[in-house]
This record gives C-alpha cells, structure tokens and sequence, in this order.
C-alpha cells in the first residue's frame, strides 16, 4: 500500500533563507520520503488556509504542479501522515493548523500538536512527573526583569527559549552580568523569554536522537577552550561513544513529551544524567558525522511502518 506524505515547516516559506530551505536535514528527510512513499509534498504554510463549512473544518494547501497548474490538497482528506518540521517565525499559524487536524483520526502527525507551541519542548515540566529524569536547577523567565529574590546559582547559562543553534546564549557570572544579558533583549529575537540554568561543571554535553521511543547512539560535543555554548555552530567539535544510562535518559525524556523524533541535550556529572533540553525537530547533521548513522532514513522507517499499522 502506498501512501502519501505531507512534510510542513516555515523553512518552506517564500522568504525563508535557501540555506534553511536546503539544510541537510530537510534534504535527508524529503529525499528518505520521496523514496518510501507514492507521493511526497513539500508545504508552505503561508499556503494554506482553513475552510470551514458549518461542520467541518478543512485545512487545504494550494501550490502550483511541474505545469504550473494550481492544485488544491486537502491534507486531512488526502493525506496519510504528516511530518511538522521548523515552526519559528510562523509557530502560532502552523499550531492552528495542526490544532484543525488534530481530530482526523486518519491522518497521522509526528508529533503532538502541543510541541509545536510555546513554551517550547526544552521548556517543560512535564519531564519532572518522571523520577529518574533530573534537570538542573533553572529558571524561566517571562520578561527582562530579573527578580530580586533570584536564586539560582551562578555560574548561569542563559538562553532564548526559542533555543535556536545556540544563538545568544551567555555564561553569566553574576547578577550583574545576567542583567546586562536580559536588558539586552536579544533573547527575545525568536522566543517569548529566557531560559536560566545553573551551569553544572562538565566539560561535555550528550546528544541522543530517539524516534519511536528508542535512543540511538551518543554524539558527544566538547566544548573548545572554555567556550560558553556547546554547540557546532558554536565552534563545538563532536565524537561517538555508547553510554548506556545516556541512552535511557534520552528514551525516557522523549516518552515525557510525548515525541517520536527528538534530540536530547543530556550532561553527566556525579554518576547522574542531567537533561538540559528535549528538542522536537532536532538538527542532526553533526550527530549523522560523529555516529555514522543515517537519522533521517530511521525516522522515515519509523513512520512508514506506523503508518501500515494503521
């Protein structure tokens, strides 16, 4: 049985920057999907619209065919699954939509509707209903003022919620640091505040990507020369190696959210696995080099085989 696949993220946006439009993981996951499925469509979501017919709500994307013929796909109706990629800049429109589509019981979406929304996944408490997953001491805040009765010890690193590539993130000191960082306002750019976390003493940071509830190998990063962000963009350099109570974690902080396809942010300090960040949609190119492992052919896999079951 074939089915047909819609794959929908402001990265498709007429605006959007090409070298977001043609990332490796959107490439990888688009050329995975065209190979597994009968028809795959690549959807702008500033191309769609809702219809609503007293009943019953429609979500419909119009685009034009290889003859330049305008087509109109009613993705509840002619779609079997649907995969949410990038919602930044567009996040309220796309959980509109997908709040539409939520109740078509034939369409399957990965993942739930409340992942596409702020707060975003690495902002949660949902994590904390399960024992065995520890997150360091951290604050949210809701705007650029700094409490006086803070609590939080410092060394604290700071980051926009939005979490993007480790853009704006800073290692305060104190408190007069940590305010000049929020008076700044630069967290604010893709997110609606800061995430505050008090920095464990670690010099390397776990990645796990789990789909479908099961973690696959550990991309280590190590932070260079007492950088503040362990990131590749931010010059961080990464590595593979297994670590068994990592991999756990990571499954249990994916099932916490609820997520089929997530990257897991873990450190490891004291013979405990803290969880720093649980990402819907996770970049994965850098995990790809230091494991080995084709992610987006899993992740396609995955929901092919969801997709027969139902």
């Amino acid at each position: 049985m074939g089915f047909s696949v819609g794959i929908i993220s402001s990265d498709f946006l007429p605006d959007a920057d090409p070298k977001e439009r043609n990332s490796y993981g959107n490439e990888q996951i688009i050329k995975e999907a065209e190979k597994a499925f009968d028809k795959v469509f690549a959807i702008d979501p500033s191309a769609t619209y809702v219809d609503i017919d007293g009943r019953e709500a429609r979500v419909i994307h119009w685009y034009r065919d290889s003859k330049g013929i305008e087509r109109h796909l009613d993705l509840g109706g002619e779609l079997d699954g649907l995969i949410v990629k990038r919602t930044r800049n567009f996040g309220d429109q796309i959980y509109d939509l997908i709040t539409v589509l939520a109740g078509n019981k034939k369409l399957a979406i990965y993942d739930p509707p409340d992942s596409y929304h702020r707060p975003l996944t690495k902002v949660t408490s949902k994590m904390l209903r399960f024992p065995e997953i520890r997150q360091p001491r951290s604050t949210i805040l809701n705007s650029a003022n700094l409490p006086t009765n803070f609590v939080l010890k410092y060394p604290v690193f700071a980051k926009p919620t939005h979490g993007y590539r480790g853009l704006d993130s800073r290692v305060c000191n104190s408190r007069k640091e940590l305010e000049e960082y929020i008076s700044a306002g630069k967290y604010s750019d893709f997110g609606y505040g800061a995430l505050l976390e008090e920095k464990l003493d670690t010099t390397e940071e776990f990645r796990v990507i789990v789909i479908g509830g099961k973690a696959f190998d550990v991309s280590v990063g190590k932070i260079n020369d007492g950088k503040d962000v362990n990131n590749k963009y931010q010059g961080g350099e990464f590595f593979s190696r297994n670590h068994d109570l990592v991999l756990r974690t990571a499954e249990s902080a994916a099932e916490a959210q609820g997520l089929s396809f997530a990257g897991v942010d873990i450190v490891y300090q004291g013979g405990k696995c803290f969880v720093l960040e649980c990402n819907r949609n996770p970049d994965f190119e850098e995990f790809d080099k230091a494991t080995g492992l084709d992610t987006a052919s899993h992740f396609i896999d995955y929901v092919k085989n969801d997709l027969s079951k139902k």
